[in-house]
């Protein structure tokens, strides 16, 4: 079924984006997975399959006739703009996603994740389905250990796949460069066959600055390093 969304909403990836994110998203970068330092091989093969190949899916999981799914999405930002997009497009294979927004305060509120695996009843973090806006990260270790490992904190999906845990610990333990291309090849291929998550885009982070100011570095996890920032 999730594959079914992804390869859905693949065909349409780079225009959404654009409509919803203009200059923030530059045109063609759909299929570039930046989190893991690799092309996203089988972007152009998604791209090119659509609703007909997301029907197909569909009715080998015997879900021929569509089903409903309670969608719960965080308002902020675009993702509204983005769910009415996601609702749309299952729409037209059968599938009647049931928007539910939530502000910040109604979609993180309840209690959270305790070790070892408890994810308590919050909604973001227990809904069937939810979409939720991811900041940046200053390297992908983030990612892969709170939100793709087996009980990780900010594992929305629930997901569990202690083989693919044994090749992430490889990746964040490799030094060569070769060697975490290798593995952020193998941890893409299973997510793509897995598909617990979708990443629909990733944006440029854009900020301001001064010519009068030096040795300032934007972050897109908006954290501000001042130690080697000064007035020129």
């Amino acid at each position: 079924i999730k594959q079914t969304f992804d390869v859905l909403l693949a065909a349409g990836r780079d225009r959404h984006a654009q409509e919803l994110l203009k200059q923030r998203y530059p045109a063609g970068f759909a299929g570039k997975n930046e989190m893991l330092l690799q092309r996203y091989e089988l972007g152009a093969t998604l791209a090119a399959e659509g609703a007909p190949a997301a029907k197909k899916l569909l009715a080998a999981a015997v879900y021929a006739k569509g089903f409903k799914v309670p969608f719960i999405v965080q308002k902020n930002g675009e993702m509204p703009q983005l769910a009415q997009i996601m609702q749309r497009s299952a729409r037209a294979i059968g599938i009647d996603l049931a928007l539910e927004l939530q502000t910040d305060t109604q979609f993180f509120a309840g209690t959270q994740w305790t070790a070892p695996c408890s994810y308590g009843n919050t909604p973001w973090l227990n809904g069937a389905m939810t979409l939720t806006g991811w900041g940046g990260r200053s390297v992908p270790n983030v990612y892969l250990s709170s939100e793709i490992k087996s009980c990780s904190i900010w594992n929305e999906a629930q997901y569990k796949n202690p083989k693919l845990d044994r090749v992430i610990d490889k990746y964040l333990g490799a030094i060569a460069l070769s060697d975490q291309r290798k593995y952020a090849n193998q941890i893409q291929r299973t997510l793509l066959n897995d598909t617990p998550f979708i990443f629909p885009y990733f944006f440029n982070s854009l900020a301001a600055g001064s010519k009068k100011v030096k040795g300032y570095n934007h972050d897109a996890s908006a954290l501000v390093y001042l130690s080697r920032t000064s007035l020129a």
